[in-house]
């Protein structure tokens, strides 16, 4: 069950483990690179259907095909795609220095205003950022304020076309709604 601690809320009792002298502590920065990778990967699967194309050619489909080149989907560059980033935190950031290298515009959201953020990233509100985003990426904390946040009304306001990637936490999406 989900504990509350300050305005965090945390899968450990923080009050019990300290009454039995248990130190809790949250470590920074353990998964950066790899959460920002994995948001990566789901993009370039969502555009490139990588799992699909290999399951094909597996099957044989590339050899029975009577052209060169194999492919059943249409492939989607990501260059000049709006990449929109909920939470601006070190994954946020490292998610969109990534989408940067691939020549992807980015935009982020933040629940503060951020001072120091790269030139080519525009800080927007939630409403700009789901409007216009080609992929939204979700990389907040769960927090008693935005759960569920991601609700029928903000996914209305998404293109039909929009890719959405939850990193965060699973409670941060109402998931009837989606």
């Amino acid at each position: 069950a989900l504990a509350r601690e300050g305005a965090e809320l945390t899968l450990v009792d923080i009050a019990a483990a300290a009454e039995r002298g248990i130190i809790v502590t949250n470590i920074p920065a353990y998964s950066t690179s790899s959460v920002a990778q994995l948001v990566f990967a789901h993009i370039l699967n969502f555009t490139n259907r990588v799992e699909l194309h290999a399951t094909e050619v597996r099957n044989g489909k590339w050899t029975g095909h009577r052209d060169f080149c194999y492919q059943s989907t249409p492939q989607s560059e990501i260059e000049g795609k709006t990449l929109g980033i909920i939470g601006f935190g070190k994954i946020g950031q490292n998610v969109a220095i990534i989408g940067h290298a691939f020549g992807m515009r980015i935009l982020f959201q933040n629940r503060s205003h951020k001072k120091e953020a790269p030139l080519w990233a525009r800080q927007v509100s939630l409403e700009e950022l789901v409007r216009e985003s080609n992929f939204v990426s979700i990389n907040c904390p769960l927090t008693p304020d935005n759960k569920e946040f991601v609700n029928r009304e903000l996914l209305a306001m998404m293109k039909p076309t929009a890719f959405l990637i939850n990193t965060g936490r699973g409670p941060l999406i109402h998931e009837a709604d989606l």
